[in-house]
């Protein structure tokens, strides 16, 4: 929840632009459902952690995440 657009919308932004499309984007949101997660993932989302988290979680997530983008 943001004050201009919501999450989805950036996210959609985001994957419509041929530069920041490259960004990877972690999704960290109380709302889980499956067709929320697999839209995301469409969307290019390169992960999605769902709160409530622990640090140690977000850290692997992000971990992963950048080492993923460093191999390709």
């Amino acid at each position: 929840n943001m004050p201009v657009m919501n999450g989805i919308e950036l996210i959609e932004k985001l994957s419509a632009d041929g530069t920041l499309s490259r960004i990877p984007v972690v999704v960290v949101s109380t709302e889980g459902s499956r067709t929320r997660v697999d839209h995301l993932r469409r969307e290019g989302v390169a992960a999605y952690i769902r709160k409530p988290f622990y640090p140690e979680q977000l850290r692997d997530v992000v971990g992963r995440v950048l080492g993923e983008r460093h191999a390709a």
